[in-house]
């Protein structure tokens, strides 16, 4: 029962976090909703699984034995319910301590995990600037504070026992004691030897209900940790989702005409005081390449954000064929999209299973025409299980160009009507990168094209260029006519092309 209520408990929350905007991914960071679906869940199991052992069989023993002794002698079952409550009340004790103490070591085990993610992901970097120690002094730091608040709870904790122990070896004693003079003085029973019988069931007695009251503590001393993680979770599961999927739907087919445009879009980060994006207003047509270029900073990145509702805009609307994307549903939205982002993302299995993402019925062909196009052939091919070949975590077998050439294919193989390349072509040489953007015109003519660019080289030939600077659109059209409007799109080409490039527009 315990292994099934984690399993629906962990299915629940992975599916809350699926759901999560940038902005719910940022206020819990990643190490700490991974700590929440892992330790958090398994601290709840553990509590459910001690509750149904203990929480039956230990109330009815200590139920069946008080009832046996409370009309034996009221002197007897006094000091019983004098050691009763001397445990109920040193538990209570040690939670008052040790309660505020579990939170601290979640959040530590949260910031542990935080520091070793960082020190993991950024080997390489680590030890090309020699920064190993000052990694590990953060590391120690978060560490040392985890075990000297581990040891604290665990000194009060191993404290519980030989009190409970103390206790009840103290009330043998007293009962002995107490019994003894009882029989002296003829008080208990009609005779000694019943007084002796009676001495024997209160030792019996009293010691299971002591004994049930000290199991039933052990389960309690997991109640604090547990209510802890049980908070944890909780909080994700009822955090308010931000971008909420809409009721309508949109399907545009292969033969369909698609518009999107921006409508006098705001945008600013939540609790910023400025705006990111200010009065952005353009339109993009089927079959157009609209390119995105500024300096950085300048939200470019944050601009492709809003199409793909990772952020809602702050004022303003987005619509594709006149209909606000926000009135969408989530599904039918991503439907419309191929998604290639800067930092290419590939997940563990096969390139099969990666370029299949968004079209799982694609065939052979399709992939491997996706790879042409995305100049990836010439190593899949090589490879002895081809489409088959096994894709690592985190693509550790692969290289960056790879990557991202296979990422631009998954992309391909969805066949959207929007496609996003979010400085995806970054990670590609220049040759690699000019036959990867004329392959690509070929299958983009049903679909508008967003380019978001550091290299103007990748964008001479965009039906549109949008500069934008600080978030204000400062310039808009082609190649050349930007070359004599746009003072920021001077300077940006001019320090990246040569004399030719610029005059005749070729890349």
């Amino acid at each position: 029962i315990g292994a099934g209520y984690s399993l629906v408990l962990r299915d629940k929350l992975v599916k809350k976090v699926s759901h999560f905007s940038l902005k719910e991914m940022s206020d819990f960071s990643t190490p700490s909703l991974i700590n929440r679906s892992t330790n958090d869940i398994m601290q709840v199991q553990m509590l459910v699984i001690m509750m149904l052992r203990m929480l039956i069989t230990a109330p009815i023993t200590a139920y069946n034995a008080i009832v046996k002794i409370q009309s034996l002698n009221g002197t007897l079952t006094l000091a019983v319910v004098v050691a009763v409550v001397v445990i109920v009340v040193g538990i209570g004790l040690a939670f008052v301590f040790v309660i505020p103490r579990f939170k601290l070591i979640q959040e530590l085990i949260d910031a542990l995990n935080l520091v070793a993610r960082e020190n993991l992901t950024g080997l390489r970097v680590v030890r090309a600037f020699n920064a190993q120690n000052y990694q590990e002094s953060k590391f120690e730091d978060v560490n040392e504070k985890l075990l000297k608040n581990n040891l604290f709870v665990n000194r009060v904790m191993s404290l519980i026992m030989p009190v409970m122990f103390f206790v009840m070896n103290t009330l043998s004693l007293a009962i002995v004691w107490i019994s003894a003079i009882l029989i002296n003085n003829q008080n208990l029973g009609a005779n000694p030897l019943e007084g002796m019988s009676i001495q024997i069931q209160f030792l019996t007695y009293g010691v299971m209900i002591v004994t049930s009251f000290m199991i039933l503590s052990m389960m309690f001393i997991m109640v604090p940790r547990a209510e802890v993680s049980a908070k944890r979770i909780n909080e994700v599961l009822e955090t308010e989702v931000s971008i909420v999927s809409g009721p309508q739907t949109l399907t545009i087919d292969e033969q369909s005409d698609v518009e999107l445009a921006f409508n006098q879009v705001d945008f600013r980060y939540p609790h910023a005081d400025e705006n990111v994006l200010s009065d952005i207003s353009f339109t993009a047509k089927e079959g157009e390449i609209v390119a995105f270029i500024g300096s950085t900073g300048s939200g470019k990145s944050t601009l492709i954000n809003l199409v793909t509702r990772f952020f809602d805009v702050s004022s303003g609307s987005i619509t594709i064929n006149q209909q606000d994307i926000r009135d969408l549903s989530l599904e039918s939205l991503y439907d419309l999209i191929g998604y290639v982002p800067q930092k290419g993302v590939l997940f563990s299995g096969t390139i099969r299973s990666n370029l299949q993402l968004g079209n799982p019925g694609a065939s052979d062909s399709e992939m491997k025409e996706a790879l042409d196009i995305a100049q990836a052939s010439e190593f899949v091919d090589k490879l002895e299980l081809g489409l088959d070949s096994p894709i690592t975590q985190d693509a550790t077998n692969v290289s960056g160009g790879q990557k991202q050439r296979l990422s631009i294919a998954r992309a391909i193989v969805k066949k959207p009507k929007i496609f996003i390349f979010d400085d995806s072509f970054s990670a590609l040489d220049f040759q690699t990168d000019k036959k990867l953007r004329s392959a690509l015109s070929k299958v983009t003519k049903q679909s508008i094209t967003f380019i978001v660019a550091q290299r103007v080289g990748t964008i001479l030939n965009a039906d549109k260029i949008i500069v934008l600077d600080k978030g204000h659109v400062v310039g808009y059209g082609t190649h050349h006519e930007l070359l004599k409007t746009s003072s920021v799109y001077q300077e940006i080409a001019s320090s990246q092309l040569s004399v030719e490039e610029l005059e005749y527009g070729k890349a």
